[in-house]
Formats: C-alpha cells, sequence, structure tokens
C-alpha cells in the first residue's frame, strides 16, 4: 500500500512539472508569435531617371516628426488661422537618424525586415539626386511595398543666368555661388520642388517669377547644409544669405503661396509691392520675410516660428494688412517700422520676447492673441520723421501688457501721441503698460478695458509704470470706464463670430 501511494505521489510530481514545461512552451511561443505578428517588411523600387543602374540608392525609415504642440493646439482653437502643420510640414531628414537603412541593388530593387508595425516617414536618397520622402507610411504586418518613386539628377546653378528657369516638382536645385537670373526671362518654382541655397549665397530674381505650392505638396527653400554628411546633436545648419525679388522682378499673380523656406538670414527679402505671401512656413531663420519700401505689403495665413531675429519685418511700406498667422518662439514677431497705415488683425503671438515692435507706427491692431510673450505685447517707438504717432488698438488679448517708448528720450524725433486703446483684455499680472510719461503730448484713451479683473483705479494704476520710474499722472491717461469682467468680443474671431 505504501508502495502504491509513493509511486502516486511521484506520478502527480511529474504531470505537474510537464504541465509546467509546457504551460511555459506555450507562454515563449505566444510572446515569440505575438512579437513576430508586430512585425513587417518594406520593400520596393526606387529609380534614377534615365540610368540603367539605380544602385546605391539610401532607402530610410524615419520615426515621424515631432509636432509642436502649441501650434497643434492653434491650429485646433483657431482652424481660420496659419498653416495646419502636419509631417509634409514639419518632417526635415538632417534633424534626426533613421531607425532603419538599406541600400537598392542595380535594379532598384530594395528590401527592409523586421520593421516594427506603425506609421513612419520613407527617405530615398542618393548623392547627386536628391531625395524624395514619402511622408505618414503606415506599415502594417507582412509585406509592404513602396513603388513608382523616381530621383532626379540635381541641377547646379551659380553666376549670371541668362534664360528661363523651372524649378520642376520633386527635383532638386543647387545654389551654389551668388546667383542672379536677368530681365526678359523667367522664373517658375512648381509645386514640390527643392531649392537648396549654400550657406552664405544670395538668390536673386530680377525677372518675372511665379512660386505657387499646393497645400500638401509645397515647395521648399532651404539651406544647402547637413545633407552630404548626418548631423550629429549638437550641429546646427549652416544659414543660406537671401532669397531676393529685386525691384525690376515682377509678379504677374502677385501670390506667393505654399512654400516652406528655412535657415536663412533672410529667407524672403521682398522689394516689390502689392505682394501677398500666403499660406507658408518660415522656420528657423534670422529673418522670415523682410517687404522694403512698398506701397502695401501683405502676409496672411502663416506661420513664423522660431527666428532669431524677426519673424516679418516691414521696412517703409505704407499700406497693407498681416492677419490670421501664427508667430511662435521669435525674438521679435512682427517689426513693422516707417508710417505704416494698414491693419495687423486675428493673429496669434505666443512665447516671442516680443510681439508687435512698432516704429512711427499709424495703423489699427485689431483682435489679436498676445499669449505669454515674455518681454513686450507690443512695443511702440517713435521715430524722426517728425509726423506724431497715431494708432489704433482695439479688441485684443494680451498677457503681457505693451510699451510705448522714444529713440532718445528728449529728442527732436516724433512724439507718441494720439493713443486710442479700447475694448482690449489686458490679463497680465505684470503690467498693463510702461512708457517715458514726459513724451506724451496728448492724454491716453484707454477707455472699455478690463485690466485683469481690478474694480477700482489704484489697482489699476499700480500696473501702469513709468519707464523712468517717475510718478504717474492721472491726467495722462483717461482710464474711465472701464471693464471688471472679461471682454467676450476681443482676441481672434472668424467673420463676426468671436472665438473667445
Amino acid at each position: 500500500m505504501y508502495s502504491f501511494v509513493n509511486k502516486l505521489i511521484q506520478n502527480k510530481f511529474y504531470i505537474l512539472h510537464f504541465t509546467f514545461y509546457i504551460l511555459l512552451i506555450l507562454t515563449f511561443s505566444s510572446c515569440s508569435n505575438s512579437t513576430e505578428s508586430n512585425k513587417g517588411n518594406l520593400s520596393g523600387v526606387i529609380n534614377l531617371e534615365n540610368m540603367e543602374d539605380h544602385s546605391g540608392i539610401v532607402v530610410a525609415v524615419y520615426d515621424l516628426a515631432i509636432l509642436d504642440t502649441t501650434i497643434v493646439r492653434i491650429n485646433n482653437e483657431y482652424p481660420q488661422i496659419g498653416v495646419h502643420i502636419n509631417q509634409h510640414t514639419e518632417f526635415d531628414h538632417r534633424l534626426q537618424p533613421p531607425l532603419y537603412k538599406t541600400t537598392t541593388n542595380a535594379s532598384g530593387s530594395f528590401e527592409i525586415k523586421d520593421i516594427t508595425t506603425g506609421t513612419y516617414n520613407i527617405v530615398a536618397i542618393k548623392d547627386g539626386w536628391g531625395f524624395k520622402y514619402i511622408t505618414d507610411y503606415s506599415i502594417g504586418k507582412g509585406d509592404n511595398s513602396i513603388q513608382n518613386v523616381t530621383l532626379f539628377s540635381q541641377q547646379f546653378f551659380s553666376g549670371v543666368i541668362d534664360q528661363d528657369l523651372v524649378f520642376e516638382t520633386d527635383h532638386h536645385y543647387i545654389i551654389e555661388d551668388d546667383t542672379e537670373v536677368r530681365p526678359n526671362n523667367s522664373v517658375i518654382i512648381q509645386p514640390g520642388s527643392i531649392i537648396r541655397i549654400n550657406p552664405g549665397v544670395d538668390f536673386t530674381i530680377n525677372c518675372s517669377f511665379s512660386a505657387q505650392g499646393e497645400e500638401n505638396n509645397m515647395f521648399w527653400v532651404t539651406s544647402n547644409d547637413g545633407f552630404t554628411e548626418p548631423l550629429t546633436i549638437d550641429d546646427e545648419i549652416e544659414i543660406y544669405n537671401s532669397f531676393v525679388l529685386s525691384s525690376v522682378a515682377s509678379v504677374p499673380e502677385e501670390v506667393i503661396e505654399w512654400g516652406k523656406w528655412d535657415y536663412a538670414n533672410i529667407a524672403y527679402l521682398n522689394n516689390l509691392p502689392n505682394i501677398t505671401f500666403n499660406n507658408s512656413l518660415y522656420y528657423k531663420n534670422k529673418i522670415g520675410i523682410s517687404s522694403l519700401t512698398q506701397d502695401s505689403t501683405f502676409c496672411k495665413n502663416s506661420i513664423f516660428a522660431n527666428n532669431s531675429l524677426i519673424g516679418l519685418n516691414y521696412y517703409n511700406n505704407i499700406q497693407g494688412k498681416i492677419e490670421k498667422n501664427i508667430f511662435l518662439e521669435n525674438n521679435t514677431a512682427c517689426e513693422v517700422k516707417h508710417r505704416f497705415c494698414g491693419t495687423i488683425e486675428n493673429n496669434n503671438f505666443s512665447n516671442n520676447e516680443t510681439g508687435c515692435h512698432m516704429w512711427s507706427f499709424h495703423g489699427s491692431i485689431l483682435h489679436n492673441d498676445f499669449k505669454y510673450n515674455s518681454v513686450n505685447d507690443i512695443k511702440f517707438v517713435g521715430n524722426n520723421d517728425n509726423i506724431p504717432n497715431q494708432f489704433n488698438v482695439t479688441r485684443n488679448i494680451f498677457s503681457n501688457g505693451f510699451g510705448l517708448y522714444h529713440v532718445t528720450p528728449g529728442s527732436s524725433y516724433g512724439d507718441i501721441s494720439q493713443l486710442n486703446i479700447n475694448h482690449n483684455n489686458f490679463e497680465n499680472s505684470m503690467f498693463f503698460i510702461k512708457y517715458y510719461s514726459s513724451l506724451i503730448d496728448n492724454p491716453i484713451n484707454m477707455q472699455f478695458n478690463f485690466f485683469n479683473g481690478f474694480d477700482n483705479l489704484t489697482q489699476i494704476f499700480e500696473k501702469i509704470k513709468d519707464i523712468n520710474n517717475q510718478d504717474i499722472s492721472y491726467d495722462l491717461i483717461i482710464i474711465e470706464p472701464y471693464e471688471t469682467t472679461l471682454i467676450q468680443n476681443a482676441g481672434i474671431k472668424l467673420g463676426n463670430k468671436y472665438l473667445n
């Protein structure tokens, strides 16, 4: 009996061990199958135009570019302003390493195995042939294929060009040295073309010019740096000098739109009147757009971000409009100098040092959002045209107030006067306005504003400061009547619909 029981116990022990090992094998098998089921392969054919040997093309898989969360929020909150960013607008393979890569054989075929399933950006690139982006490409389980991709031989330009130029879709053009296109010719930039300008180099247009991309196929003007050798985390892309539209050029459509401009001293230097810059991106330049001495210039539905000096610069532009743009993390987002009589309307100014910097300004600033600009939301400065400043600031939202300055206190420059600052929400806590009180000729009209919920004049005037810490005279600023609740129709609007 004892022997029988002992054997039974031993058998149970073996059965338990056997069951444990079976479960262990099934678990590993399940994990292995799960891991394998989350992998996919990418294959296809990449061609070099007019070549028989298509070998040596690098095909690389990249993580998606990280979209700026502030711009995404503004896109969602105010869908009617700026460009809506995505992988097409934001991805630049110079700024991150590839996750997987291979090269093509002589027939142009390639294969990359065991890619974790997900959405990626794919780049096909070869020295002398430029590159092609395939953004937001979904790699699923099993086999995935890319077909009908062609790279085109790069073209190089320098010196004086006396012929028509067409920058074609998906082609790359290298501006090697200072280059100018002579009058009586034409330059056409097609959607999806890429112009790469060597560091320190100018590209000047003296003829008929057309540059119109498409929303999902923008043309791209950038520095020709960082394409031949992988950048390290400490590398900075060297900037080109400027893309210039001279005073003898012409733009028959009067619109330049759906373009990306980055890594420049001046991304776009304009010397023509009545041009509209529309639906474009100006990133990581010293200056995005600089428009010089024109009757009128217009800029709308664009994004100016991370420009180290100025996003948008108007110099001696008399009329025009700056509307529905996003200005983010620039030193000065928008600088307007010398007698501008136009309108700045429905823009978002966020996280810049200074939002608007105005010199001898005679226009209107209406329905803008100024958010978290570290020095000033608006800075007004007198100038030497001996014409008193006059301006209207109406129905804006401020988070850091604004300053009224003078180039040289006590000089003969035009004083700051005839100021109307009404129906705005001052939501900031630091200061509402600071200025040289000795330079104000006429009282500042600041009626019907909301001052962060303050409900008496003493509280309000504690946030109104003289730059030289002189005592403020109540006679210089007309505050009453003022609002004690937020003004609902201030800030960015769409038609007659206010979004704040």
